[in-house]
């Protein structure tokens, strides 16, 4: 599709993974040492990766939400107003990012207790399938690629974290349970959004 749509879809990617990268790095950082010297303390292990993945769900789901909501304003004060075009794949991509800082901790989970084998294959499967969603989005441009880039990271949600939880007293409902507030809060606010946003864009219209 040329230069342009590599381009849009490039900013865009690289606009959004800025503020989820500095966020998700530091508590990774933190929690990988901490979370392989609980191993062999299964209970305590549970409990302190359930704290990291509210904390992590608290402040990134709220902030790309916000990235989602506000993107048209985002990306004129970032980039300019000459990259406005990227604003829809932009908030496509912002989908994909309200999970995915919350799935890479299967990660954790795999590498802390040394299953770094199952580690690299599940890596395998997970590029495999957004490969595969690239391809299939490619007949629409980068639209389509950031569409099934966002379809795949919902895909793969599921098989990393059963996996990663098999040999840990880590249950999948445990992990649905400690990121629910964070989820409902950020969709709250999200709308809430909407709301003050499309009031002003009103109040603005009349002004004028």
């Amino acid at each position: 599709h040329g230069p342009d749509s590599l381009g849009l879809y490039s900013k865009s990617y690289q606009l959004l993974m800025i503020p989820i990268t500095n966020l998700r790095g530091p508590i990774t950082k933190v929690a990988m040492p901490a979370l392989s010297r609980l191993q062999n303390n299964p209970e305590e292990y549970k409990n302190y990766y359930l704290k990291c993945i509210s904390l992590l769900a608290f402040i990134s789901m709220p902030l790309v939400v916000f990235m989602f909501g506000c993107a048209d304003q985002l990306v004129r004060l970032m980039l300019g107003k000459q990259w406005l075009d990227t604003v829809d794949i932009f908030r496509i991509l912002a989908i994909a990012a309200f999970i995915q800082p919350i799935s890479s901790t299967s990660g954790l989970v795999l590498v802390s207790t040394g299953r770094s084998r199952l580690y690299l294959k599940l890596g395998v499967f997970g590029s495999t399938v957004i490969c595969l969603l690239f391809i299939l989005g490619l007949p629409w441009g980068a639209e389509g690629v950031a569409t099934g880039y966002a379809i795949a990271n919902y895909l793969i949600l599921l098989p990393p974290l059963i996996y990663a939880f098999k040999e840990t007293r880590i249950k999948l409902k445990d992990f649905f349970r400690s990121i629910m507030r964070p989820v409902i809060s950020s969709l709250t606010m999200g709308f809430g959004l909407f709301l003050l946003l499309t009031y002003l864009d009103e109040m603005s219209i009349l002004l004028t």
